[in-house]
């Protein structure tokens, strides 16, 4: 049986960018969230929500870049 290539897409990790600027106070606001039962991350196409989970979850290097 062939994998839902959507599906994997949706429960994919991507890497962290090389040109990623830090975001610490999203970051901080995202982690504050953990707590609770659920955080919703909402914003329109393009404006980094996949990109702030993917950071949440690399701790960036002092400086704020990779």
């Amino acid at each position: 049986m062939q994998r839902d290539p959507l599906l994997r897409t949706k429960l994919y990790i991507p890497p962290v960018r090389p040109e990623l600027v830090a975001r610490p106070r999203l970051i901080e606001r995202l982690n504050a969230g953990l707590h609770r039962k659920l955080t919703l991350v909402s914003a329109p196409a393009g404006f980094g929500k996949t990109t702030l989970l993917s950071a949440s979850k690399s701790p960036l290097p002092r400086g704020g870049r990779l």
